[in-house]
């Protein structure tokens, strides 16, 4: 499948967020609504997958490390393909370009609050994790794992504060 990967522009709002209502079954419209609050903070990002259509999104979340308030990282949330493009490597390709945007924009890490094994196909570790909390309690402490860009000390412990949409206890 031939696809372009871009940040989305506010005119895609409503076709992206239906994309995420759909992909995202019982949790779609919750989820739909922190897209459509993504859109509009300064703080996140989206790219999108498309050929003639949007195929798929992913989204990411400025972030903090306190203390120190490093201010370079970020949180991968959310994903979603289309249901008629599933298999066919949307989302592997999205996460990647996020991955390397990122990189290119001199960000410390990234972190993930999902699929262990899936996100573990990207260099994702719970080990990357260890040292940063997670910025609410997790109900599946398990997902929570992290990929450095940048060499980090490990062995200072810090709590990730994230920004914008993802800021609410209810997303964990």
């Amino acid at each position: 499948m031939d696809l372009n990967i871009r940040l989305a522009n506010k005119a895609e709002a409503t076709e992206v967020c239906s994309l995420v209502a759909v992909a995202f079954g019982e949790e779609g419209v919750e989820v739909s609504k922190l897209v459509r609050e993504m859109f509009t903070n300064e703080g996140c990002l989206l790219w999108v997958a498309h050929d003639a259509e949007i195929r798929g999104v992913v989204g990411a979340s400025r972030a903090s490390l306190e203390p120190g308030k490093q201010d370079d990282c970020w949180v991968l949330a959310p994903l979603a393909v289309s249901t008629k493009t599933h298999g066919l490597g949307v989302g592997e390709k999205l996460v990647n370009h996020l991955l390397l945007d990122l990189e290119a924009r001199g960000a410390l890490g990234v972190f993930v609050y999902g699929d262990p094994n899936y996100y573990g196909r990207f260099g994702f570790t719970r080990e990357a994790a260890e040292s940063v909390s997670a910025p609410f309690t997790l109900e599946h402490p398990e997902g929570w794992t992290a990929k450095w860009l940048k060499p980090k000390d490990t062995g200072e412990k810090s709590t990730l504060v994230v920004e914008g949409a993802l800021n609410k206890p209810d997303l964990w």
